[in-house]
């Protein structure tokens, strides 16, 4: 087992600090190890090898079902059900494709 320092991790994945730390805040990375007291923080290689290959292995999958169940253009007119509700106007929760959680506001727009 072979500790890693956070540059390395940084070079091997090709992410920033910010977007590891917050991958590993909601739990969609190696979890990283305090070794030395609590200022130094490692990860283990295999881990981080092993998430790497994950991705690969999802980004297949993931091309293939796109293969075989090609989704219709997004500027296709998609008829308006009246009992949908409406957006709202207050913050909502979206989540993006790489699986990260973000604060969306959506406020009302300005009458002029």
């Amino acid at each position: 087992m072979k500790f890693i320092r956070t540059a390395d991790v940084v070079q091997m994945t090709g992410l920033s600090r910010s977007t590891i730390w917050r991958m590993e805040k909601v739990g969609l990375f190696p979890r990283r190890n305090r070794v030395i007291g609590n200022s130094a923080v490692r990860w283990v290689e295999s881990d981080v090898i092993a998430w790497m290959e994950s991705k690969v292995e999802e980004t297949k999958r993931r091309c293939e079902q796109q293969l075989e169940n090609p989704a219709q253009p997004k500027n296709a007119e998609q008829p308006e059900n009246p009992e949908q509700p409406k957006k709202q106007l207050h913050p909502t929760i979206e989540t993006r494709s790489d699986s990260l959680t973000r604060l969306k506001f959506k406020f009302p727009k300005r009458r002029t």
